[in-house]
């Protein structure tokens, strides 16, 4: 313990008299002095520079203030007492703004001296002592005065201390006490226990009131004739300790005994003034003195001992005549925690203010030691927090499952361990409680927000970051503890663990849920195969729904999707021999796929996009894959027979797909429109046609012929107008038996992918007979049809012909004529079957040659125009009038050899060589140059250079045409007949803005 004695410095000269009276209660000094015993100085510790001075109103100058006690309420009040036995009270109504209150209750009752004051613990009364032996209870809000007790011969009463039931007063020569009273309810009897002590003439001159302290509404203190009693109010008094004046220490100065002028009790110490001049400190636990000190002050005079309890954290003050010294106690716990710990009082060493960690750890290590037989559970807390060995503390903790728990859920909550340490304590924390079999009653599909947390999931939800996930898996699932193994997975979120669990209970709901909350692509794939058969509605939507928030590459889906088609979706189709139930069976596969498509198409720039399916391609187009897996699912899906839906698929996204591929899977498969289809977009129209004849499907034949080129449109119609001219019994088709399709499954080229090598016999009707015939009609490699009539049979047949004819022209849009037709015809066909057409055909050829007839009329006339045109050109000229000017040169056009053009425009001749080659017809200008040059190789002009001379100069006018394109960005200006290139500068910078 370190003790020293600070003298309080005031900023005003407050002590002008000497000090009569001090108190600090709750942390606010009261001083009054004997320079005007009216006034109170008070001086709030926390600001100590404001310093206020209270007036107590007083009848005359002969009343005083002659003592104060502090109240203890909330609001720290004070009880002041006047030499003319007046009260006031000092106190804040309002809990912040104090005032002073005089009490008329206790002012005006006679012989009526109160010497001792102890609050109630109900806040609102006070017990009062008077000099005349009598204890009262007063009321201070209602201002009710209640007579309690009265003692015998009238002794005065030095103390009071109680609380919630009892009682404790302490007179001249006696203490007394009342256990398990109500001070509302129970009339007062004689004391239960009274003791009586000597109090003579060794304690004259010692002022009563500093004689009893109290101390937090339970220890008390008073200083008698042979010592000091001290003790605790639940104490019985025989059992009170006693500091006797012997064991104190004397005054070397004087041989004179020892008297105890003041005194103040903590929870473990007493205060002691001794012959007013020394401070001793002593341990009440041992009796023996901890701090003795002489206090020597010139001129000064030790008055008294005040300790302010100041809501647990106490202050201590000595004050003499003119000065006050604050006590300053420091490591209050030296020599006190160990004798505690002896008389095995942990808490109250713990307790101590100002305790060390490491003495604080000692403390709680010995604590634990004893109640390990006591108390394990208790023991287990201590061991817990003296921070010492872990693996030591555990083993002594190891057979009480119960206290081992707590010891490591304490250590974990409170210690400073490491990452690994944590995971230690956790790890082991879980297999107690898995060992103390909690019961779960929770379901399994419970999250940690919505579970009723037992214990485990309760330490779980809390110690989440600090558990090894993997070896909390495995004590879980040792223990077959699958609710707690899936809260503990949802709450670490590790929806991995969740979604294998799932699906090895095959409760694919539960595990494509998870995969939503996974978002994760790879188990996507990983998965899809097994959740899209078991589960394939649920798991393409919710396919779709991931699809809105993370990047999924549906070509890795393929595989699963086509597992999906070939192993179950086509199977189920298989169960189902009517059309009814199959179209109950839907291929979700299919669906997701055009979905996919779907998408892309109605936003192509969202392919970089970071949100939704179409992110998940890597460029801007849809890999042909997709439309390859979705084409092939389409043909391959034998639940209809109707082919519409493919081509229409086709020609929505054309270019999209393999198409070679697709035209060998329609023709292994037999989808012979649809192959039909892919033959005209490969522009092979004559094994789309041949395709056609052969499989009885004229219309498609017909169709594919007015797609086909122009040089290959008469060519197809002549096939398809000579398999129609041999089937015209009963309208059947060109093919009624049977075909050989033979294709690879893989791509084929050129003639070869059609893979047509068929023979069909039908049954024909000849033209103009009433005999059967059977025609043997054959499609050879190059598309030629060749024919075997064995006998020929007719019935109306003429009908039947005769319309055939007409449809075939009519069909092909005047692309065949009967001129076309009759090669097609056999021997007995009659007359009368074409003569209508053929009417016909003679009718435009006329009307044809009439054309014809008209066209040359015209030319002829038109021919004759141009010979007078000619004829008139050449006698062509051009009048000058008199004063004509060169427009280039502007001087008079006579006076040299110019030229005149049709536009009026005239040139002299070197003023339009000039221009020519100023010009920008570099044609014109080389040609101009090279006859130049050929002038000088021959010194001078023969008469050939002079006509082409003329021809070139003649050939267009350099101001009406493109030679004068160069001048485009010249002023006029420099072209007027009087402008002077000198002046030029002059003239721009006239022009300038």
């Amino acid at each position: 313990m370190k003790i020293s004695l600070e003298q309080v410095q005031f900023e005003e000269n407050i002590i002008s008299g000497q000090i009569s009276n001090f108190k600090v209660i709750h942390n606010v000094m009261y001083i009054i002095t004997n320079a005007d015993s009216t006034v109170v100085f008070i001086i709030n510790l926390d600001t100590p520079d404001k310093i206020e001075k209270l007036k107590v109103p007083v009848l005359n100058k002969e009343e005083k203030i002659t003592r104060m006690w502090g109240l203890n309420d909330t609001n720290g009040g004070v009880l002041f007492k006047t030499n003319l036995g007046r009260y006031f009270k000092y106190f804040a109504a309002d809990g912040k703004t104090f005032s002073l209150e005089l009490l008329k209750k206790l002012s005006k009752k006679s012989n009526f001296h109160i010497t001792s004051v102890n609050p109630c613990h109900d806040g609102n009364s006070v017990l009062l002592g008077t000099k005349e032996g009598k204890l009262y209870q007063y009321f201070m809000v209602e201002d009710k005065l209640t007579k309690l007790y009265q003692f015998a011969n009238s002794k005065s009463i030095d103390g009071i201390l109680c609380d919630k039931e009892n009682i404790l007063v302490v007179s001249n020569t006696f203490i007394c006490k009342w256990s398990n009273v109500d001070l509302l309810k129970q009339k007062f009897t004689a004391p239960h226990e009274t003791e009586y002590f000597d109090n003579g003439p060794n304690n004259r001159g010692v002022t009563r009131h500093n004689t009893f302290a109290t101390y937090n509404m339970s220890k008390f203190a008073w200083v008698t004739k042979t010592g000091v009693l001290f003790g605790d109010l639940t104490d019985k008094l025989s059992n009170i300790k006693i500091l006797l004046n012997l064991e104190l220490p004397k005054n070397n100065s004087k041989d004179t005994p020892c008297v105890v002028s003041a005194v103040g009790i903590t929870e473990f110490y007493l205060y002691l003034l001794v012959n007013k001049s020394q401070i001793v400190i002593v341990n009440q636990l041992t009796n023996k003195i901890v701090f003795q000190e002489v206090l020597y002050f010139e001129n000064e005079k030790i008055i008294g001992l005040d300790i302010d309890e100041n809501n647990g954290t106490p202050t201590y003050w000595t004050y003499s005549n003119k000065n006050v010294y604050e006590i300053v106690i420091k490591e209050a716990y030296t020599n006190l925690w160990d004798i505690l710990c002896d008389s095995h009082e942990y808490e109250k060493a713990l307790g101590l203010n100002d305790l060390p960690l490491l003495i604080k750890q000692m403390i709680y290590k010995k604590m634990g030691n004893y109640y390990l037989t006591k108390d394990p559970l208790k023991a287990a807390i201590s061991f817990a927090n003296s921070n010492s060995d872990f693996t030591y503390e555990a083993l002594k903790l190891v057979d009480n499952i119960n206290a081992l728990q707590a010891f490591l859920l304490h250590r974990l909550k409170t210690a400073n361990l490491t990452k690994v340490q944590r995971k230690i304590h956790t790890s082991w924390i879980i297999w107690n409680y898995l060992q103390m079999n909690i019961d779960d009653n929770d379901h399994d599909d419970k999250t940690p927000e919505t579970a009723k947390p037992n214990e485990l999931r309760k330490f779980l939800l809390e110690n989440k970051d600090n558990i090894d996930s993997k070896t909390a898996y495995e004590l879980l699932n040792y223990q077959n503890k699958n609710s707690d193994l899936l809260f503990f997975a949802n709450l670490i979120k590790d929806y991995i663990f969740i979604l294998n669990y799932w699906i090895k209970e095959e409760n694919w709901y539960k595990a494509l849920q998870t995969l939503v909350l996974l978002a994760e692509p790879s188990y996507v794939y990983q998965y899809a195969t097994i959740l899209l058969c078991k589960s394939p509605e649920c798991t393409v939507t919710t396919w779709m729904r991931l699809s809105n928030f993370i990047q999924i590459d549906q070509e890795k889906l393929i595989p699963s999707i086509l597992c999906y088609f070939s192993n179950f979706y086509c199977k189920e189709i298989c169960t189902f021999s009517d059309t009814d139930n199959q179209g109950v069976v839907i291929n979700h596969g299919l669906i997701y796929l055009k979905w996919v498509v779907t998408s892309f198409i109605s936003s192509p720039s969202a392919a970089n996009n970071n949100n939704g399916v179409l992110s998940t391609t890597a460029n801007k187009t849809m890999s042909p894959l997709i439309y390859n897996t979705i084409l092939y699912m389409m043909i391959l899906d034998n639940k209809t027979n109707d082919e519409h839906e493919i081509i229409e698929f086709m020609s929505k996204y054309p270019n999209k797909y393999d198409t070679f591929f697709i035209l060998g899977l329609s023709l292994k498969f037999k989808k012979f429109e649809t192959a039909i289809y892919l033959y005209t977009e490969l522009t092979m129209f004559d094994e789309a046609v041949n395709l056609a004849l052969n499989k009885n499907m004229l219309i498609c034949a017909k169709d594919v012929a007015r797609k086909s080129d122009e040089s290959k449109t008469k060519k197809l119609w002549l096939k398809i107008a000579r398999a129609t001219l041999l089937n015209i019994d009963n309208g059947n088709p060109v093919a009624s038996n049977s075909s050989n399709v033979s294709s690879k499954s893989t791509m084929v080229n050129g003639a070869q992918a059609e893979g047509i090598n068929s023979s069909t016999t039908a049954t024909t009707t000849s033209l103009g007979t009433g005999t059967k015939s059977v025609t043997a009609v054959k499609v050879t490699s190059n598309g030629s049809i060749a024919t075997t009539v064995s006998s020929i049979s007719a019935a109306d047949s003429s009908k039947d012909v005769k319309q055939i004819i007409s449809d075939l022209i009519v069909d092909s849009a005047g692309v065949l004529t009967i001129k076309d037709l009759l090669p097609l015809f056999d021997d007995i066909t009659t007359i009368a079957n074409i003569k209508d057409e053929f009417i016909k055909s003679v009718n435009q050829h006329a009307e044809l040659m009439k054309e014809i007839s008209q066209e040359i009329t015209d030319l002829v006339r038109i021919k004759k125009n141009i010979l007078q045109d000619i004829e008139a050109f050449q006698d062509r000229y051009v009048k000058i009038e008199a004063g004509s000017h060169c427009d280039s040169c502007h001087e008079l056009l006579q006076n040299k050899k110019f030229y005149v053009f049709p536009c009026g425009h005239n040139f002299h001749l070197n003023c339009l060589v000039k221009l020519i080659l100023k010009g920008g017809d570099y044609i014109l200008k080389s040609k101009l140059e090279n006859l130049e040059r050929k002038r000088k190789l021959n010194s001078g002009f023969n008469k050939k250079i002079i006509k082409d001379l003329d021809e070139l100069l003649s050939t267009k006018c350099p101001l009406c045409s493109d030679i004068n394109i160069n001048n485009i960005d010249e002023s006029l200006f420099y072209s007027l007949p009087n402008y002077n290139p000198e002046d030029k500068n002059k003239v721009e910078s006239d022009w300038c803005l």
